[in-house]
């Protein structure tokens, strides 16, 4: 499945490129005047939505933000109803919507091809099983990095062997977006950053990073990274939460362009951490 993903992705991606490069420099009023140009560009965004609509069967679950129905509406009123194509919708089309599916597209290629985020010093990519020795030596077993978690530090390389077998075998589902941060020549996982749930349809971003690392501005850097790849797949808005003493994190986030929504009083961390906090609440949205 994953040859024929790639084959339709490229085919989009290519007419894409054409519609861009047909009305690269050209005005609206160009567009106007030329019949041709306009059954050319039109042209190309039938063969977009026909791709897409093929796609859509194979990724939607696992990518439902993605703008799906734009496409499907643009091709179908553009074969039913070509006489009454208005050029500006066209012109429009081509230079507003299609860089956002564009820059969709381009995400959901990597993930099949790479799996992987690159930074100017990082590389997020997947977890794998042989991973668990150094995610317990590295963050998992440290009490100072699990001190603002939702779970306690783990007590033994078994307990993370659990832990990371579920993150691998969790890979590729719906809803699941998650990256072990390495360094650059350095294949050695040295935190992780994921989606940990959704609210109102949105990512919850959770993060952490081994203390070994903190204060080199790399979890600015993957979450700048992880922020934008989640933007690029079609969601709109973020939201992230950081305990009120936790002052690392929260500058973090700010750093990383969240807005402030609220605070909130937990009377339980989590199922696994029974004492009390208070929790800022934070948002961004794509611009």
């Amino acid at each position: 499945m994953d040859e024929k993903i790639m084959l339709r992705l490229d085919s989009a991606l290519k007419h894409i490129r054409l519609a861009q490069e047909d009305l690269d420099g050209v005005s609206l009023d160009d567009l106007r005047k030329s019949l041709p140009l306009q059954k050319a560009v039109c042209s190309s965004l039938v063969q977009i939505g026909e791709t897409m609509k093929k796609i859509r069967v194979l990724l939607e679950e696992k990518y439902p933000k993605l703008p799906w129905r734009f496409s499907a509406t643009t091709r179908n009123f553009l074969v039913h109803d070509y006489e009454a194509v208005n050029s500006r919708i066209v012109y429009l089309t081509v230079k507003e919507d299609l860089p956002v599916l564009e820059a969709g597209l381009l995400a959901i290629k990597n993930d099949f091809e790479n799996g992987i985020l690159v930074t100017e010093r990082l590389i997020l990519r997947k977890f794998r099983l042989t991973d668990a020795p150094l995610v317990f030596q590295n963050w998992a077993s440290d009490s100072e990095v699990t001190k603002y978690l939702t779970w306690p530090n783990h007590k033994n390389v078994q307990e993370t062997e659990k832990i990371v077998k579920i993150w691998v075998e969790e890979e590729g589902k719906p809803g699941v977006h998650r990256y072990t941060i390495t360094e650059k020549g350095r294949d050695e996982p040295i935190g992780g950053i994921d989606v940990v749930e959704y609210l109102d349809d949105a990512p919850v971003l959770g993060y952490c990073l081994s203390r070994k690392h903190w204060n080199k501005g790399y979890m600015t850097e993957a979450a700048k990274a992880f922020i934008q790849y989640l933007f690029d797949i079609g969601y709109d808005s973020i939201k992230i939460s950081a305990m009120k003493e936790n002052i690392g994190s929260n500058r973090v986030i700010a750093k990383c362009g969240f807005r402030f929504v609220k605070e909130e009083h937990l009377e339980h961390i989590s199922p696994w951490k029974e004492e009390p906090a208070d929790v800022n609440w934070y948002e961004i949205s794509r611009k």
